[in-house]
């Protein structure tokens, strides 16, 4: 067990949010009885370098990319920067709503071993089907179920075709030319190429079942497919240890139906597939992505498998059998707020915000103005090259709030559970100085960050402005910049803050009536929450992350290794058998840190005021409402509750119709079972034209008997016999399936024969017909022989 280093941390989020009482009161044409309004002079050190990136657009945006934003040949930091940064510290010490961010649903492949439970264990081989992917020109996706997919080996299609699959894709040791370190050659259009214009419809029979992958040969009598290829992970090797030969040898075979079925593709499940193959960063694109894409927006139709939920409609889907699955929850339903709540929190109450969802009618425009922070001293420092990466929101041991007993976690919490939390606001904790990170020998331009900051020492000033702030609001306003008068902590802005540039300093004069704002802020908080502000989780954990620590140990601010000699520390990090399972605790929990020492203003006498303060206000609020406005709000706490109604009538129904469409698909499963069973059972098994002097007669009988019994039990051979010890084959075949097997044996050599000579433990062939007919009838025909 260990804890992972990052340069970044989470601060948690509270579950509880403070919405101010006077929120729906606010407005810029009726000011606030109790309304400040002033200005505060704002100075801004740099304590390490700084850089903010220039967004000016012209002929020379390139280059502008990488030089710190001017005007006039004066640096500044843009407005829009520092409303940013305080808008980010204002949420997270007001307690207010996280809900400005992106509901991406992210995806997952995990095969380590501490992922079981969160692919393993929801990735069942049975469950996954195949078909055709067609985008519409209406933008409509359209899928042709193929249903099972088949397989065929390498070996089969280089003799089929006189390709070199088998071979090529070996181990360099075993005589192979494949380059697992080249991802060009592990992708699935690598094959095609190889392949070749060979790939048109084929006929094939069943050869085999393979732990339940039903492996084919070519047979012109057979059923009609198309071969599909995927990547090729790595190459086909011999291990030596297990005496057997491992590695990606089967290919796919889509069976052509002669009435397919033909589904709408829900828009959710095609914005999941786009968002888990990085539609929206086309950096990060694979060769096979970028290749199917461009033949789904042709109109054309592309190979992919797919899931289906309980009732029977398509789940998720992708360009592999084992693709990235989808979570259960998406990032918005692991926030443990209720963002569906139309109320105003205090920042919103603040900076304003706009709500797109009723073209701006229910928008509100901020009383706090920030302009821009020109430089008055600034000196260039010389360019940067550095790689700002890092593990993204799915990388759950980092961005889900894990639960340890006694610093250790037994299993991971993700996407996947019920109960899962973010793990909080993303920060990255300052430093007293910035850390080299120079370019990798191997890393390409797209990869690396080139920047010209500013030295150490660099000053600049700005004005904030504000209009008809109640006491409160001005509060919060001094406190987020001050954080609440506490010294020795600082803001953090602009790029590079992972290698510990953009620590600023943030300076005010703050005045006989600021002191008496913070306290009404605070107060204000204690009462709202009804605990001590200043010592939640909260706001500790920012300002741990906002002052100087001596990082060291598992508090060392410094990403893990993707590639290093032992393996890749990410991957690593979730292995039980390399010390996991490792997870990135709370900042204030790690080694060398300590929390600044944050002042209370509040005494107790001060919150049970608050308390009344708030009731007192509340009532008069509404008291001060007119006839209309009242009416008005009384409509919409209506509207709200009848829309709730509504939903939750909505919500059963659909469960009820998800439950009849189930019970249908259900009976119609059975029906169809029944009707092939007896189908089944009005037959038998296909083993009449068998040539039963041939030598490898009994592996053509082995075949005729699967496919039978299969049909007759409707389910896989393998699982038959699994729970049917007395045997597969009913009752009425057993007596010619007996006068088969003594012709059989008759006709073999005699090298063969002292095979069926051997006891019943040594001889595969009555253990084959045990399966069929159990092992006591078996083995009197073993007797009889």
């Amino acid at each position: 067990m260990g804890i992972i280093k990052a340069p970044y941390n989470f601060v948690p989020v509270s579950k509880e949010v403070v919405i101010p009482h006077w929120g729906k009161y606010i407005s810029h044409d009726i000011p606030f009885e109790d309304g400040l309004s002033g200005k505060i002079e704002l100075t801004i050190t740099a304590k390490t370098p700084l850089f903010v990136r220039d967004g000016t657009k012209g002929k020379d945006e390139e280059q502008k990319a990488h030089q710190f934003s001017q005007f006039q040949n004066r640096h500044f930091i843009p407005a829009t920067s520092i409303k940013g940064m305080l808008r980010n510290v204002m949420e997270i010490m007001t307690f207010s709503k996280m809900d400005k961010v992106n509901d991406h649903r992210y995806a997952v492949r995990d095969l380590s071993p501490a992922a079981k439970e969160v692919y393993l264990n929801h990735f069942k081989a049975k469950d996954i089907y195949c078909g055709w992917l067609r985008k519409n020109p209406d933008e409509t996706f359209t899928l042709e179920d193929c249903g099972t997919p088949g397989r065929i080996s390498h070996r089969d299609l280089d003799d089929y075709f006189g390709t070199d699959f088998s071979t090529y894709f070996l181990k360099k040791e075993n005589g192979g030319s494949f380059n697992p370190k080249k991802d060009r050659e592990k992708s699935a259009r690598f094959k095609y190429r190889r392949f070749g214009q060979k790939n048109d419809t084929q006929s094939f029979k069943l050869d085999r079942d393979d732990g339940g992958r039903l492996v084919y040969k070519f047979d012109q009598d057979g059923e009609k497919g198309k071969i599909v290829f995927t990547g090729q992970p790595g190459p086909r090797f011999k291990n030596i240890k297990k005496d057997r030969w491992e590695g990606h040898h089967l290919e796919f075979i889509f069976f052509i139906k002669d009435n397919p079925r033909r589904v709408e593709v829900a828009d959710q499940v095609i914005q999941n597939f786009y968002f888990a193959y990085y539609d929206h960063d086309v950096n990060r694109w694979s060769e096979d992505y970028g290749h199917w894409r461009e033949e789904l927006n042709k109109g054309r139709s592309i190979p992919v498998f797919f899931r289906k939920d309980a009732g029977g409609r398509l789940a998720d889907l992708g360009l592999s059998f084992l693709y990235k699955l989808p979570y259960n929850n998406s990032v918005k339903e692991a926030i443990p707020q209720n963002l569906s709540s139309q109320d105003i929190d205090l920042t919103k109450a603040i900076f304003g915000f706009v709500d797109d969802k009723d073209g701006g009618e229910n928008s509100l425009k901020g009383r706090v103005h920030i302009g821009h922070a020109f430089a008055e001293k600034s000196e260039v420092d010389q360019e940067v090259l550095a790689v700002l990466s890092g593990p993204k929101a799915s990388y759950y041991p980092n961005y889900i709030r894990q639960h340890p007993k006694n610093g250790k976690i037994n299993r991971y919490q993700t996407f996947m559970d019920k109960q899962v939390k973010i793990a909080g606001w993303k920060r990255y904790p300052v430093r007293s100085e910035t850390s080299e990170n120079a370019k990798p020998a191997n890393a390409t331009e797209k990869v690396v960050s080139r920047f010209v900051p500013l030295k150490p020492g660099a000053v600049f000033s700005c004005t904030i402005h504000y209009h008809n702030l109640k006491t409160i609001e001005l509060g919060a306003l001094l406190s987020t910049i001050s954080f609440h008068d506490t010294n020795g902590v600082f803001h953090s802005i602009g790029m590079a803050k992972p290698l510990g540039y953009g620590k600023v300093a943030f300076d005010f004069e703050l005045k006989g009536d600021h002191f008496k704002a913070l306290q009404a802020f605070e107060a204000f908080m204690c009462a709202s929450l009804a605990t001590a502000w200043h010592r939640t989780d909260q706001v500790q954990d920012l300002l741990a992350m906002s002052a100087d620590q001596n990082n060291r140990g598992s508090s060392k601010l410094e990403y893990m290794n993707l590639e290093m000699r032992g393996g890749n520390e990410f991957r690593d990090a979730k292995d039980t058998r390399k010390g996991g399972l490792e997870f990135l605790d709370r900042y204030s929990r790690l080694d060398g840190v300590k929390v600044p020492k944050i002042n209370s203003l509040v005494k107790k006498e001060d919150i049970t005021e608050a308390h009344e303060q708030i009731e007192r206000e509340t009532r008069l609020y509404r008291s001060k409402e007119s006839l209309a406005e009242h009416i008005q709000v009384t409509v919409r706490e209506e509207q709200a509750k009848f829309q709730d109604a509504l939903d939750q009538l909505k919500a059963e129904l659909k469960l009820r119709l998800e439950q009849q469409r189930t019970q249908i698909t259900i009976k119609h499963r059975a029906e169809r079972a029944e009707r092939k069973k007896e189908e089944a059972r009005n037959s038998k098994p296909d083993w009449d034209g068998l040539d039963l002097n041939h030598k490898k007669v009994f592996d053509d009988l082995k075949k005729a008997i699967m496919l039978f019994v299969q049909d007759y039990h409707q389910d896989k051979y393998y699982k038959l016999t699994g729970r049917m010890p007395e045997g597969v084959l009913p009752e009425q075949y057993r007596p010619e399936l007996k006068k088969k097997i003594r012709t059989i044996v008759q006709n073999v050599s005699s090298s063969d024969l002292k095979h069926w000579h051997k006891p019943f433990k040594k001889n595969a062939y009555l253990k084959k017909i045990a399966e069929w007919i159990g092992r006591s009838d078996a083995e009197d025909i073993g007797q009889e022989l």
